[in-house]
This record gives C-alpha cells, sequence and structure tokens, in this order.
C-alpha cells in the first residue's frame, strides 16, 4: 500500500475520532454511535465490550446521552498513540457527581469531580 493512501485511510480515522470524542463532549449518544463500525469492540482499561448495544449502554450509563450516573460529562484526551492499524488514547473522565457530598454541602449542590482515568484501544479495520 502506498504511504500517500496509507495517509488518507489514517487521517480519515482521526477524523472519525475527532468527532467521537465531540459527540461525547455533546452528549450526542445518536452521533456517538455512528463513529462506530458494525463490528465495533470499544476496551476500556481492558474490559472488552464487543456489541453495539452494549456499548451504547456503557455510554448512555455513564451520562454521554445526557442522561446516566454522571452530569456534565466531559473527555478530555491526554495522550494519543497511532499506528496504521489501532489508536490508543489516554483520557481523563470529568462530570457532576450527582447527590450530596462534603463539597456539595460547601457548594451548595453537586461537585464537579475527576473521576476517571481511561485508555481507549480503538482498532481500525
Amino acid at each position: 500500500m502506498s504511504s500517500g493512501l496509507l495517509t488518507g485511510i489514517l487521517n480519515s480515522r482521526l477524523d472519525v475520532l475527532e468527532e467521537h470524542i465531540r459527540a461525547e463532549n455533546e452528549h450526542n449518544i445518536e452521533v456517538l454511535m455512528k463513529t462506530f463500525g458494525l463490528g465495533a469492540v470499544l476496551v476500556i482499561n481492558g474490559k472488552v465490550v464487543a456489541d453495539r448495544g452494549r456499548i451504547r449502554t456503557v455510554h448512555e450509563e455513564l451520562g454521554f446521552s445526557g442522561q446516566g450516573g454522571f452530569s456534565e460529562l466531559r473527555v478530555q484526551e491526554e495522550k494519543r498513540y497511532v499506528a496504521n492499524d489501532a489508536i490508543i488514547m489516554e483520557q481523563l473522565l470529568s462530570g457532576r457527581i450527582p447527590g450530596p457530598g462534603r463539597a456539595s454541602k460547601r457548594q451548595g449542590g453537586p461537585s464537579r469531580s475527576r473521576f476517571a482515568r481511561s485508555t481507549i484501544l480503538l482498532l481500525m479495520h
């Protein structure tokens, strides 16, 4: 395969990744799910989620649909590693954790917390 073709394929994949992150941060579950191919496999911190329905459920339960366990959920990319057949992204998730807590009593509402670092492996076919 020529280097120009590989560069074009890689740029296309990176565009999809950018669209994916944007959809997560906008809590647009429909656009988010369009970034997953038919045979999608999501690996989060070593846990494999291999079914599109389950992938959607994971995102909805976290709060990427605007509802779920956390509100104002945000993805902040920390590092990205790119190869011809895979992209690995280290990210930090943050959001508001519902319910009373130490910080919420001082601030009068739920606190914004950084609560998870994750490594996402995106295999490209």
